[in-house]
């Protein structure tokens, strides 16, 4: 029975007012029982989320986490074909993580590391290709949207896209060069320049870069880092 008195007050609460308990109700309640490493009564309720709310990326990424720790535990007992089931229902759980949220890099990276451990090691690349050329497209997707959504004035959305492309693909020299030019023209030119700089120092050779770090010196006389040096020559002909 995955019921504790915490899950018995919202069925209580949802009797009472008419309604079932939520996808979120659920989820809050199973990372509890996670955190206190209960994996048996998280992975009850985990469930229950992901039923309500099939696209629940984050219930179905912990769900899959359950797995995996129960996973482990059935190595360390040497029932290793338990073991595998556990590992199955986790790379199973970390894929549905990853068809409503592309960009989860955190499933992507765990689905990848099951895949591992069960010795499927040529599916374990396949994703991790997929997910580099899958997390470029949601990257130029987010900066998209983020222009956008400046065009139309909203510059408090358009700056939580950009940081969303970042957070999803902390080594993208588009996202922090994306990110770096939406500064300047909100007049947060210091922001700018480091967001520049930093996309500059992933990615040398990323578009424009190295031009709007020079023309940010000539003009506004903010210190910027070195570019001169290591630009490919051809850069000067832009």
């Amino acid at each position: 029975m995955f019921i504790r008195t915490g899950f018995i007050s919202i069925l209580i609460l949802a009797l009472v007012g008419g309604c079932e308990p939520s996808a979120q109700k659920f989820y809050d309640e199973g990372l509890q029982d996670y955190r206190r490493g209960d994996t048996a009564m998280a992975r009850g309720m985990f469930r229950a989320a992901v039923y309500k709310d099939p696209e629940m990326q984050q219930a179905a990424y912990y769900l899959a986490r359950c797995a995996r720790a129960d996973a482990e535990r059935k190595f360390d007992e040497r029932d290793i074909g338990a073991a595998m089931r556990e590992l199955d229902e986790a790379v199973f759980y970390y894929g549905q993580a990853i068809e409503s949220y592309p960009g989860y890099a955190a499933a992507v990276e765990e689905k990848a590391s099951a895949l591992e451990l069960m010795g499927r090691y040529d599916e374990a690349l396949r994703l991790s290709i997929w997910a580099k050329d899958n997390a470029g497209r949601t990257i130029r997707q987010l900066v998209n949207v983020a222009v956008q959504l400046e065009q139309r004035g909203d510059v408090d959305a358009a700056l939580t896209k950009y940081r969303q492309a970042i957070a999803i693909e902390p080594n993208s020299a588009l996202a922090y060069a994306e990110l770096g030019r939406f500064f300047v023209r909100m007049g947060r030119t210091d922001d700018g320049v480091e967001a520049l700089e930093t996309a500059y120092r992933l990615s040398p050779s990323e578009p424009g870069v190295a031009n709007d770090l020079r023309s940010f010196r000539d003009q506004t006389g903010v210190e910027v880092i070195q570019v001169e040096a290591v630009i490919p020559p051809e850069s000067d002909a832009e």
